[in-house]
């Protein structure tokens, strides 16, 4: 018989500081992650975001490629945005599910995404110390910037994999709920798929179809893939949440909340950018969609194809 969740004592329990994101640790199958690591991934989870945002603003504020050196501050703002839209929602969901467990249900999310989570972050730690080998050659960090984000996002990788190794064992079905196979299942794991495939192309494919999804350039398009792959590990997760009958667990609602507003963040930007909101477009006048956007233009079935991944995501969350 396998043991019961025990629920941690709410002094105990780890928050990221708003109700949106607040979950208790629970003890799971006999593993647990200690609250203070629990809070050491969540306090190191923000660094890592504001990191992000840094080398974010410092990459995208201009553009080293002289032939995009009169770009707008619109076009700068709305590059950032990007940057921030899809990454920063799928990351705050990561060490969310991360760091906890159900109190009434074993967790499908804390193993896995502790996992993932360390394996995105030393990408991204790679990403700011190996700058150039990310972005086809742009050396666009101080050497400072790159030390600080690195060490940020190594030490992030490190208590993430504490945290996985310290997290429940096999997970348990719920018993008052189906596990049949359901469409909601197999929407995420379409979805997660689809990420999966989007998050792997930019370190492999060439310029320009290397910039898809993220639609971030050279400049940071490779490093932002990290999100696109946890952004696909929530997915699978949701997935099996879905079989295993836990579904409306917390770390669940999380997960497809975060996803949720990522992905509509990020259809949103690139519909005001095929609209014309950048000096021109499909429905604006002007020609700044083709002026300052050319490889997303430029690989037309890998943008649609992202775009559609991004929908299937929004859909599954509102099942």
């Amino acid at each position: 018989k396998q043991p019961q969740p025990q629920i941690l004592p709410k002094s105990q329990s780890t928050s990221l500081g708003d109700s949106y994101w607040s979950i208790q640790a629970t003890t799971v199958n006999g593993g647990e992650i200690p609250p203070s690591k629990g809070k050491a991934v969540t306090i190191l989870g923000i660094l890592s975001a504001l990191a992000w945002i840094a080398v974010s603003v410092t990459a995208l504020s201009y553009h080293p490629d002289p032939k995009f050196s009169d770009c707008t501050m619109r076009h700068n703002i709305l590059t950032m945005s990007q940057a921030f839209a899809f990454p920063l929602q799928v990351g705050f969901a990561a060490v969310a599910s991360s760091t906890s467990c159900c109190s009434d249900t074993t967790s499908h999310f804390a193993k896995p995404m502790s996992l993932a989570l360390a394996v995105a972050s030393l990408w991204l730690a790679g990403a700011s110390l190996l700058a150039p080998r990310f972005a086809f050659g742009y050396d666009l960090y101080s050497p400072s910037l790159k030390v600080a984000a690195g060490l940020v996002h190594i030490a992030t990788a490190v208590a993430s994999l504490l945290s996985w190794k310290n997290s429940g064992g096999q997970v348990q079905s719920n018993p008052d709920e189906t596990t049949k196979t359901s469409l909601a299942s197999r929407l995420w794991g379409i979805a997660s798929l689809g990420l999966f495939w989007f998050a792997i192309c930019p370190i492999f494919a060439p310029y320009p179809l290397a910039t898809v999804p993220t639609i971030l350039g050279k400049r940071l398009s490779r490093p932002a893939s990290a999100f696109t792959f946890l952004g696909a590990a929530l997915s699978f997760c949701l997935r099996q949440s879905e079989l295993k009958g836990t579904a409306k667990s917390i770390e669940a609602s999380i997960a497809r909340k975060g996803l949720l507003l990522g992905s509509s963040l990020h259809l949103t930007l690139i519909a005001l950018k095929l609209i014309g909101l950048d000096g021109g477009g499909f429905l604006l006048p002007g020609n700044g969609l083709w002026e300052v956007y050319p490889a997303m233009l430029a690989v037309p079935f890998a943008t649609a194809s992202s775009l559609l991944v991004h929908m299937l995501v929004c859909f599954a969350a509102t099942r």
